[in-house]
């Protein structure tokens, strides 16, 4: 921590610069105190980890926070010195009425902000005990990943645990995902937008960085423009194309090639079209979709309550994991609705006006190599073509 109370009153250790000499005078004529539990805390003028208030060993706090690290105590600190400029930004402020403290709370525009800064991994269930606490003050949580969480794989590839997306806020009349990460190392705020899954944690994501003076405002409340990930799409597919398949997914080829057969590696193009909401499921994109694809072949037509309706079933048999996300989830009429959209842009889905019913177009289904490598080419000028007509 770097606020405890002394003489009642908050003491702040980043108000000012202090020498080593003026604090430990301080602490030799003072007793610094916890605003939360009211519990003697200790300050620390360690020469590795920057000076900061602890707990005593074996001291149970009324407000639970994780042990902070130097990351998070020198992240607390540039965050609050970038919002001080923007408006009114308290630090480690405790809120009786819920009995917690966030790292900062900001207030813009009439509007408060709990910022936390989240550099351990803690369990889901304080995560959203905290996000429920703000609610019940009407105050918006906004939490910034340290970027010791953020591991690049390559050009617009990320890997995103599970955990990370507990974090995912989305824009105002949006369900378009992102997350926000802090490095203190650079004083770089990064915000990963575009979050298209390949599998369960590896994702294509845009990647824009801010630096203090770029207002918070323009962070939260502005969206970029939407694309799809057509070049990185091409990448990945053709990886997908030479891959041994896992052995999990042994029961899956055997259907496939029961019903189709062919292997699992030549799936129809058609499978791997991208949409807004596929980062809603843990399980791999394309599995899911040759679920729906097979059973929309198997309909002479249907509407988009029918497909839905058997998407819920592929939930409920397993087939699509949801991805446990603490902002709204997109029902599964949103999902098919976005999904519906790609697919009729780039002419594999087929709108009968007259009974507002759909079709697939006809797919190729093929063990043919050559083949389906020709049908990928057209895939693509497809997707390229929806892309340019955004």
């Amino acid at each position: 921590m770097l606020t405890a109370l002394m003489n009642t009153k908050i003491f702040s250790l980043i108000r000012k610069t202090y020498t080593f000499e003026e604090l430990d005078r301080l602490r030799s004529t003072h007793s610094f105190y916890c605003p939360a539990c009211k519990q003697q805390m200790e300050l620390k003028l360690g020469k590795i980890k920057r000076y900061h208030f602890a707990h005593r060993k074996k001291t149970a706090c009324e407000s639970y926070s994780e042990p902070e690290t130097e990351r998070h105590l020198a992240g607390k600190e540039d965050l609050y010195q970038w919002l001080e400029k923007e408006g009114e930004v308290q630090l480690e402020p405790f809120l009786p009425e819920i009995r917690q403290r966030p790292d900062l709370l900001f207030t813009m525009n009439g509007k408060r902000y709990a910022i936390e800064y989240q550099c351990s991994v803690i369990p889901r269930e304080h995560v959203a005990s905290r996000i429920r606490g703000y609610e019940k003050l009407n105050i918006q949580s906004i939490w910034i990943l340290g970027s010791n969480h953020l591991k690049r794989l390559g050009p617009s590839e990320y890997r995103i645990p599970s955990f990370s997306w507990l974090f995912a806020r989305h824009f105002p009349r949006s369900f378009t995902p992102y997350l926000l990460y802090y490095c203190p190392e650079n004083k770089q705020l990064l915000r990963l937008n575009h979050l298209y899954p390949f599998s369960g944690q590896i994702f294509f994501a845009h990647a824009v960085s801010f630096r203090q003076g770029d207002s918070l405002k323009h962070i939260l409340q502005n969206p970029p423009d939407e694309i799809l990930p057509d070049r990185w799409l091409k990448s990945r597919l053709n990886r997908f194309r030479k891959r041994l398949p896992p052995k999990e997914m042994t029961a899956f080829q055997q259907m496939l090639y029961v019903k189709k057969r062919v292997p699992l590696a030549l799936l129809p193009s058609i499978v791997f079209i991208p949409s807004c909401f596929d980062y809603c499921f843990e399980t791999e994109p394309y599995l899911w979709k040759t679920s729906l694809l097979l059973w929309a072949e198997e309909c002479i037509s249907f509407t988009v309550q029918d497909a839905a309706e058997y998407l819920f079933q592929l939930e409920r048999d397993g087939i699509a994991v949801r991805r446990q996300l603490s902002f709204a989830n997109p029902s599964n009429q949103d999902v098919v609705e976005d999904l519906g959209s790609w697919l009729l842009k780039a002419g594999f889905l087929v709108f009968m006006e007259n009974e507002k019913r759909y079709r697939i177009a006809p797919v190729i289904w093929t063990d043919r190599i050559e083949r389906i490598l020709d049908s990928d080419t057209e895939f693509f000028r497809l997707i390229s073509g929806c892309r340019h007509n955004l």
